[in-house]
């Protein structure tokens, strides 16, 4: 990334995904948002003046966050190039209002959001590490399309009685200190049905993880991405291996987390 009124030395920034590991959909506000459980030159006076070439490893439409990835990399570059001396907080505040999920990469966390630009509550380090296998179906999803299916399935018949003690339920989790097998079968997405309704690729990955031995499996964020968690390095290598063989995916990988937000 080059300034381009300034001769400032190129600045390469690698972005992280993010998974999903519980994801609680509340029902369309008055907004058109729905709220879920999981501007940059203007802010600081300065008249946006970068030039960012940019290198896709996230997929688009994964569910993996890439474009959020993308935004928190772009606000941590102008803090640099900009020499604005901006700590976390401030920059993870400004992300908010670009992307719901800009915080988790710029401050590289495990949190829990609770809802449309509401504050991210972030977990104490955790000291365990999450194995993950992840598999990518063939085809994607756009997230406005899911959520319509979503409220689409509810068809006017939201229990928020329920909603709000599942809400209560999830803060109470303690998904930073706990180890990832006891934590396995506590792992939700609400918006999972929806999207096996449009893409019916998404049940049958699901269930090829349980059938090779995954500890958990779940489609993250809005799709179409299915995260497979695994016992420990091996397990992941010998899991991924076997869903490769499946067909299903067009990629297996595997990886871990937590990991540090946007990398300089």
């Amino acid at each position: 990334m080059a300034s381009s009124s300034l001769e400032l030395e190129c600045v390469i920034l690698r972005a992280p995904a993010k998974l999903n590991i519980y994801l609680q959909a509340g029902q369309s506000r008055e907004d058109g948002y729905h709220d879920i459980m999981t501007r940059l030159g203007e802010h600081v006076g300065i008249k946006p003046n970068q030039h960012f070439e940019l290198i896709k490893a996230i997929p688009t439409e994964a569910g993996l966050g890439g474009g959020s990835a993308d935004a928190a990399a772009a606000i941590v570059g102008c803090n640099t190039q900009w020499q604005l001396g901006l700590g976390e907080d401030d920059l993870a505040a400004i992300g908010a209002q670009v992307g719901e999920d800009a915080p988790f990469f710029i401050k590289g966390m495990m949190a829990v959001g609770i809802g449309h630009r509401q504050p991210l509550q972030e977990l104490k380090a955790s000291t365990w590490t999450w194995h993950w296998v992840l598999g990518m179906p063939k085809a994607s999803l756009a997230t406005k399309h899911v959520f319509a299916q979503f409220d689409a399935l509810a068809d006017g018949c939201f229990d928020e009685v329920q909603y709000k003690e599942k809400h209560a339920t999830c803060l109470q989790i303690p998904w930073a200190s706990a180890p990832p097998h006891e934590l396995a079968g506590l792992l939700r997405n609400d918006l999972e049905p929806a999207a096996a309704v449009l893409l019916p690729e998404i049940r049958s990955a699901i269930d090829a993880g349980q059938e090779k031995g995954a500890l958990a499996s779940i489609m993250t964020g809005s799709g179409s991405t299915c995260a497979f968690l695994a016992r420990d390095e091996d397990h992941g290598g010998s899991l991924a291996v076997a869903l490769r063989e499946t067909g299903l995916f067009r990629k297996v990988i595997t990886t871990t987390g937590p990991v540090s937000g946007i990398e300089l």
